[in-house]
């Protein structure tokens, strides 16, 4: 089981329930929601926008609000998304992102104020641009203090608009990434780092994270670099 929680909308299709955090943006979602796999939908508010097309297509489904204020999560409000945090799930917690700052920002809200259950596997993924980089490993490193040497993460990088954009590798980004990790959250994690094929594309990203649910499984404890 794959839970999906994030400011994109690539989950859409890839999890069995899906808890989409968003400022507002709900167009993009829309356009990759999949009315053919039924799935829970529940739609957590971060900004202090509601957008009502957000039911245009998930019409039936349960949207929870989850107000964000200036002092943090209303925890009032957000008793139900503890769920998300005490399930089981083989990769149940996914960031998928580009720029980052907002999406690191919510996420330490959310760990500051939901305690993680001991079952729980977070997984964090990409595809991550270049200046994205370093503020979900920080957030990682942060989500790291929380948990014992025990606490496992995964961490993907899909590199293929990168070398697109600069015409090569991105080995230096991931050099980068090890540096970090080592240095950082090393202590917390134990880190799987699958490097991705860059002819397979954007569209290869399902398969690429139950490849990721997979190692959880057979080789939870093994490190990749």
């Amino acid at each position: 089981m794959i839970g999906f929680l994030g400011l994109g909308s690539s989950g859409f299709n890839i999890a069995d329930e899906i808890w989409v955090a968003t400022e507002g943006e709900y167009e993009g979602l829309a356009a990759d929601y999949d009315p053919q796999k039924p799935r829970k939908i529940y739609f957590i508010n971060v900004g202090y926008r509601m957008i009502p097309v957000a039911r245009h297509f998930v019409s039936g489904e349960y949207i929870m609000e989850c107000n964000f204020n200036e002092e943090g999560w209303d925890k009032d409000s957000c008793n139900d998304i503890r769920r998300f945090f005490s399930t089981a799930w083989d990769c149940g917690f996914i960031i998928k992102g580009g720029g980052g700052g907002s999406g690191a920002g919510m996420y330490r809200a959310i760990m500051s104020n939901i305690d993680i259950g001991a079952n729980f596997v977070p997984c964090i993924v990409g595809p991550f641009k270049h200046e994205a980089i370093e503020v979900f490993i920080n957030t990682a490193a942060w989500f790291g203090t929380l948990k014992d040497s025990n606490f496992t993460t995964g961490l993907y990088i899909d590199n293929s608009h990168v070398e697109k954009k600069i015409g090569r590798p991105f080995i230096a980004g991931e050099d980068r990434i090890r540096n970090l990790v080592n240095r950082r959250i090393a202590r917390y994690f134990k880190v799987i780092i699958e490097a991705y094929d860059k002819s397979s594309g954007f569209g290869k990203l399902p398969a690429a994270i139950n490849l990721i649910s997979e190692e959880y499984i057979t080789k939870k404890n093994r490190l990749a670099f």
